[in-house]
Order: structure tokens, then sequence, then C-alpha cells
């Protein structure tokens, strides 16, 4: 979800900066619940003894609490959102072409599908 608003809405919705900050703002609530929920299930992995497994998952969503924060902070700032805001959100996303390669995800996607575009 997060994926697509930065990489398909945001950039399409770019003379409307009202509607940008809205988006934002979606997704700093979605990522920060992201972050939460990962922080919660890494905790279970410790209090298992896994925590090589906890820290792997940590790893793989660090990147979840600081676009919240920024997404955040481009909805509540005065300034009207522009492309150089969305170029940076898009640079804070993880690689999705290795997160996603040879998924059932991936594969399951039709050719003309906009996700392709981001993966």
């Amino acid at each position: 979800m997060t994926v697509e608003l930065v990489r398909t809405h945001l950039a399409a919705t770019l003379k409307d900066s009202n509607l940008c900050k809205d988006i934002c703002s979606v997704i700093a609530i979605n990522l920060r619940r992201v972050h939460e929920d990962t922080e919660n299930s890494a905790k279970v992995w410790d209090k298992k003894h896994f925590h090589v497994k906890a820290d792997e998952l940590r790893a793989e969503l660090a990147w979840a609490l600081p676009l919240s924060q920024i997404a955040e902070a481009m909805a509540y700032s005065p300034k009207p959102f522009d492309v150089a805001d969305c170029k940076r959100l898009n640079d804070l996303l993880p690689d999705l072409a290795v997160a996603f390669a040879g998924s059932s995800y991936a594969a399951g996607l039709a050719p003309d599908d906009p996700m392709i575009a981001a993966i």
C-alpha cells in the first residue's frame, strides 16, 4: 500500500498539494502501525530467545519509522508539496526489486499492473 501511494498516487496528484499532504498523512499512519507491529513481533521472538530472528525482522523494516516521520512532517508543513518531496519519499523506500524478486506476489501481477513499475 505504501509503495503504491508513494510511487503511483503521489506522483499522479502533484498538482494538488493538499491531496498530496493527505496521502502523506495516510502513509505516516500506516507506517507507524507497521513499525509498532514489527516491534511487537520482534519482542515475542526475543522472549522465545530467537534474538537473531528478531534482529532480522527489525532490520528488514527499519525504513518504516523514518519514512513515517518524514511523511508526517510533510503533511503538516506549510510548504506546498512538490516533486522534490515525492522523490525524497520514493528514495526512502526499500529496494522492492530485491524484496519481491521471484515472489508469488510479483509473479501474480498482470503486465499492465501499476505495481509492476514499482517492482
